[in-house]
């Protein structure tokens, strides 16, 4: 990876990721969850903006497109295998935190009580 004139090297770049998730490691269970929704969204947003800029993509073919939409047509452009891979394991996890992570977490916290 380039940035400048310098090459990081994947220890350089492993460094940075590692500092950057240590800030994560003082927020409650709740900022965590939203940490990773909000990351999510940033990632479609981003696809969908590649979509836009470099396939012409109108704004209303892309309205209603979700992060899996906007993988599956990358894919079908051509986007590389391993970042289509990477990008269908952030949206897994994103679909089974917006709809069952969540509700399977506020409710063992509203029972836990009744078994303590």
């Amino acid at each position: 990876m380039k940035r400048g004139n310098k090459t990081l090297s994947s220890k350089m770049l492993m460094r940075k990721m590692t500092n950057s998730l240590a800030r994560l490691d003082k927020l409650s269970f709740l900022e965590h969850y939203a940490m990773f929704m909000g990351k999510a969204q940033l990632i479609e947003f981003s696809l969908k903006k590649i979509l836009s800029v470099r396939y012409r993509y109108s704004e209303k073919k892309r309205e209603r497109m979700t992060l899996g939409g906007a993988i599956a047509e990358l894919e079908k452009l051509g986007l590389r295998k391993d970042f289509v891979s990477l990008l269908r394991e952030v949206n897994n996890f994103r679909i089974d935190m917006a709809h069952e992570f969540l509700v399977s977490h506020l409710s063992l916290v509203v029972l836990s009580p009744q078994f303590g």
